[in-house]
């Protein structure tokens, strides 16, 4: 296929593993007679991967999302990079449309489609970060009803193409180049809150991140905190406590009262995985 050709040397997907494997090998069947250059970062040490003619890195220990991409990415041989989650399901079309944007235009660092979950409601993948307190107007807070949820969200922007100000690392393509410049993911984020913490960094230094609204991608939402839910719920209230401190003043002069909440949350977490209590996604996302 000509499109094929006009890829093979241009992009690379990184897919990091965490127990995993079945929905990598369904992605990477959809891909095989693409003649992408895929990288797989295995997390998971009780799996030992191995695909054919696709470069796998096996992880002896679980060393994170971050981690894993800015390793991975040594591996790849092309300028443009997607990552994504193994439980997204998409049309080809939808790499191929992202890819020729991003292409095109040069000041833009990455590029993320509109994310739908199975039953086609929304999975907002940009946030409005300049208000730091918008994260807790996210999709699942007692507070999403209000308007500033629709803004945090960018849910009330109709337009194909929005420039926003972050996006998540659900389904994200962006340069090599400058994700290098950039210095890749701050590894202090285990996972999640990293791919926005590098969206503030990316702004900063006057690259521009888009949102493809009129590009569908269709994400099974987490499979990963329903392997490791009480892990998965701490690491991820743990990076957005890091993010706040981190990126905006005010919340490090609070970091004093915020380290004792992490504290009670993660008695909260003990608690409900002892009672065997799945939770769903937190306020700020």
């Amino acid at each position: 296929m000509h499109r094929a050709q006009n890829l093979e040397n241009s992009l690379s997907i990184i897919l990091v593993n965490y127990y995993t494997s079945d929905l990598i090998r369904k992605i990477i069947e959809k891909l095989k007679n693409e003649n992408i250059d895929v990288v797989v970062w295995n997390n998971s040490s009780l799996e030992k991967l191995d695909y054919e003619n696709i470069k796998v890195i096996n992880s002896n220990i679980n060393i994170g999302f971050g981690p894993a991409v800015n390793r991975a990415i040594k591996y790849t041989r092309n300028e443009f990079v997607l990552i994504l989650n193994p439980d997204c399901n998409f049309e080809l079309d939808a790499i191929y449309k992202m890819y020729e944007y991003l292409k095109n235009n040069e000041d833009v660092f990455a590029v993320s489609p509109k994310i739908l979950t199975s039953s086609n409601k929304v999975w907002p993948s940009a946030r409005k970060l300049s208000n730091p307190f918008l994260l807790f107007f996210g999709r699942r807070s007692v507070l999403r009803f209000f308007n500033l949820s629709n803004e945090f969200l960018y849910l009330n922007r109709n337009e194909k193409v929005i420039e926003v100000e972050a996006l998540v690392g659900t389904f994200l393509m962006f340069r090599k180049s400058v994700f290098l410049e950039l210095g890749g993911f701050d590894e202090r984020f285990f996972f999640y809150a990293e791919d926005l913490d590098l969206s503030i960094r990316a702004r900063k230094r006057g690259y521009k991140l888009i949102l493809l609204n009129d590009i569908f991608v269709f994400h099974s939402v987490g499979i990963t905190r329903k392997i490791k839910n009480y892990f998965a719920e701490y690491k991820r209230a743990k990076s957005l406590i890091f993010f706040l401190i981190k990126n905006y003043p005010i919340f490090k002069f609070l970091s004093i009262f915020l380290l004792p909440i992490l504290s009670i949350y993660l008695i909260f977490l003990l608690l409900r995985e002892i009672l065997g209590i799945y939770i769903s996604d937190p306020f700020w996302k």
